[in-house]
Formats: C-alpha cells, sequence, structure tokens
C-alpha cells in the first residue's frame, strides 16, 4: 500500500521583496543589496494587493520594516501595512506563500493571526557607538534545564563562529554605529502568560507551533526569542520566519561575510519550503515505518531534539 508523498513544489519558486513608499536608508540597503544579486523581484505595495501577487507567482515575500523612531505596535508600521497585512499577508500565508520578516516587521506576525504574542523587546532610537561584537546564539538553553541547538540549522550555512562571549555565536556586526533596533520576543513577559515547565521556550513553541532558533548573542537561558519560525498548520500552509535581533543592522551589512549570507539563508530556506502541492510521481510506502531525518537530510533516532522530516513532512520534537 503506498501514499502520495507532499515534495517540493509545483509553483514558481520565485522570491520578492516588498519595497514601502519611502523606504528608510537602512531598508534601501537591503533592496539595493537584493537587486543587484538578481535574488527576486521588488514589489510595490501596489502590486501586493495585485491578482499577479500569489504563491503560485512568489513563493517567498520579503518584508523589512527598520525606522528610527517609530513607536512600538503593528499599527504604527509604515504604508497602513498592518491592515494590508490582515487583507493580503494574512490569505497569502494561509494558501501556502512563506513570510521572511525582519526588523521591526516583525510585529507583522501578530497582524496576521500567526502569533498572539507582540514582540515584546522593541527599540527605534538613533543609536550610538559600541564596541562589542553583536550576533546570534543559536543554542537555546544552554546552561540549564533542556538545550536546544540549532547550530547546523539551514539558516546557519556556511556561517563563522567564534567564542567572544565564552560560547559559540555567529556574529554580524562589530565596532561602530549600532541603531539597537530589536523587535523580538520577551518570553518573560507577564502578558504571555508562559509557564516555567518545563521552560518558555517550550511553551511558547506549543502555542504557537514555532521554533525559537536564535537569540541575544549573550543569553544562554529561555528569556527571549529573536529568531522564530512558525511552521504551517492547518489554517496556515506556509512559514512564517521573522528576524527581529537587532545584530540584524544592515548599518554595518559588511561587518563580515556572516551578515549577508545569513540573509540569503533565511531567504534560501523558505525558497525551498514545499506548499502542498501533491508530487505523482515520488510516492512512500506507508505499510513500513517512516524515516525521521533532520535538516540535513542524516537519519536520527526518536530522541532527536530539534526540527525533523518524516514521511515528508516537517516535526518538532
Amino acid at each position: 500500500m503506498a501514499a502520495l508523498l507532499l515534495t517540493g513544489s509545483v509553483f514558481a519558486q520565485k522570491t520578492a521583496m516588498l519595497k514601502l513608499s519611502a523606504p528608510s536608508t537602512l531598508e534601501q540597503k537591503a533592496l539595493d543589496w537584493f537587486q543587484d544579486n538578481s535574488l527576486g523581484d521588488v514589489i510595490t505595495l501596489d502590486q501586493l494587493e495585485s491578482d499577479d501577487f500569489t504563491p503560485a507567482n512568489y513563493n517567498v515575500l520579503w518584508v523589512m520594516v527598520d525606522r528610527t523612531n517609530m513607536a512600538v505596535g503593528d499599527s504604527n508600521l509604515p504604508d497602513g501595512l498592518k491592515l494590508k497585512a490582515q487583507k493580503v499577508l494574512k490569505n497569502y500565508v494561509e494558501q501556502g506563500g512563506n513570510l521572511l520578516l525582519t526588523n521591526h516587521a516583525t510585529q507583522l506576525a501578530v497582524s496576521i493571526g500567526r502569533c498572539p504574542y507582540a514582540p515584546g523587546i522593541y527599540g527605534s532610537g538613533n543609536g550610538d557607538a559600541n564596541p562589542d561584537e553583536w550576533g546570534i546564539q543559536p543554542v537555546i538553553g544552554n546552561v540549564e534545564g533542556q538545550i536546544y541547538d540549532y547550530t547546523t540549522h539551514p539558516i546557519y550555512n556556511g556561517l563563522e563562529s567564534n567564542d567572544a562571549y565564552g560560547h559559540p555565536t555567529f556574529a554580524l556586526i562589530g565596532d561602530g554605529h549600532k541603531f539597537d533596533h530589536n523587535c523580538m520576543w520577551d518570553l518573560n513577559l507577564v502578558d504571555y502568560g508562559l509557564t516555567e515547565n518545563p521552560n518558555k521556550v517550550a511553551d511558547f513553541e506549543d502555542k504557537t507551533n514555532a521554533v525559537v532558533l536564535g537569540t541575544w548573542q549573550h543569553v544562554v537561558d529561555y528569556c527571549c526569542a529573536g529568531i522564530v519560525e512558525f511552521m504551517p498548520t492547518t489554517t496556515y500552509k506556509g512559514t512564517v520566519l521573522a528576524c527581529g535581533l537587532a545584530a540584524f543592522d544592515w548599518g554595518q551589512c559588511d561587518y563580515n561575510g556572516n551578515f549577508k549570507a545569513f540573509a540569503k539563508n533565511m531567504l534560501d530556506y523558505l525558497k525551498s519550503m514545499t506548499t502542498g502541492i501533491v508530487s505523482e510521481t515520488l510516492k512512500v510506502n506507508i505499510e513500513k515505518p517512516a524515516g525521521i531525518y533532520n535538516l540535513q537530510g542524516q537519519c536520527v533516532d526518536e530522541g532527536y531534539k530539534g526540527i525533523t522530516i518524516v514521511n515528508g513532512k516537517k516535526v518538532k520534537h
């Protein structure tokens, strides 16, 4: 007895980046890099609401907002993005489109109803000089309880690590001006109501069908979530990847090779996602137990902690 296996999308594997009506300097730097490297199409707000913007035409959309002196809350995002997200992006993800939300745009995960918790760590000041190296800690809870190690996750492919904080991190920016524009989840907020048992990361993940892939470079506990993958659900067939770390600061995008490699990795990861389209050519035998594989294609056992692929579908352990 056999069953059809969900495999790679038959949709056009095209990526788009949204251009706002008056991009900030930081947003324009990212747009220029996206265009200069021919990573996809830049689309306008009008195109976002056209009939051409569908998962069939674009299976990945990158929305970046990074503004100084902008008040917290999705209602304060420019160009009425909250309403456009509710009108267009919600439907897009429900139909299988994948979103990359970076910087202040992580708030759109709330706008589309994919996450009930608004980012509680927020900054939009003018920034200042700072000599430290900032980056990503891909190991969650590495000094207490359950450890979640995403060092080998595809979004970190090829990044160089160092031990500037006493443990391996992926540095993105260094000595110089930093805007310190965080827009990420504070798991200790009372309003979230997360439990300590087994830990707040696990509770956040369970309640949102998400995986916390990264946090501040110096953090070794469960306090906050800077990079979150909101995985597909029965309602939302697409993936939402949100990066709200201040270290993702396009003012220092040339600090080292990690920065732009990380940006491209996130886009490539979403571009590789399946859409739920069934392949008529590949089948699996469901009479035998399915193998369990990690995201690097290696067979693992049931005790593996992290994201696995079982019968062509992503499962979080």
